[in-house]
């Protein structure tokens, strides 16, 4: 079965970008615009996510303000959703700087196909790796 994974990001090109790596990966996933469409789905459940993917910079809610609703949620599943911060800004980078808000991680933007596939095995436990199409295009 494969992983499933909620996508929080505003910008559309990013969208589309992260949807396509994503399913070249053979992960199962659902994307969102900004942290309240965020917060909104996972309280309409089911919460059957492995992972949340979440940009910082939203307008509406942020992804800093979605990953604190989302630390303190009443539902233990929400509550223990690894949400993994996806941002260009450096000084995110380190761990003293993403902890502290609620976050298990950080994948730096440009993301890159390695360190995707490396953030999705790391909180899947699923060995995962690009699908080649079955037919030739």
């Amino acid at each position: 079965m494969a992983a499933k994974v909620l996508v929080v990001e505003d910008d559309e090109l990013t969208r589309f970008l992260m949807g396509e790596m994503c399913r070249a990966l053979g992960l199962d996933c659902e994307i969102v615009a900004d942290g309240q469409n965020c917060l909104d789905r996972l309280q309409a459940g089911p919460v059957d996510f492995d992972l949340v993917l979440m940009d910082l910079h939203m307008p509406r809610v942020s992804g800093l303000e979605a990953t604190k609703a989302i630390r303190n949620s009443a539902d233990y599943f929400v509550k223990a959703l690894p949400v993994v911060a996806v941002t260009a800004d450096t000084h995110w980078h380190e761990r003293s700087q993403y902890e502290p808000h609620g976050f298990d991680s950080v994948l730096p933007k440009p993301v890159e196909m390695d360190a995707l596939t490396a953030i999705v095995a790391l909180y899947t436990g699923q060995n995962i790796g690009i699908e080649s199409p079955s037919q030739p295009v």
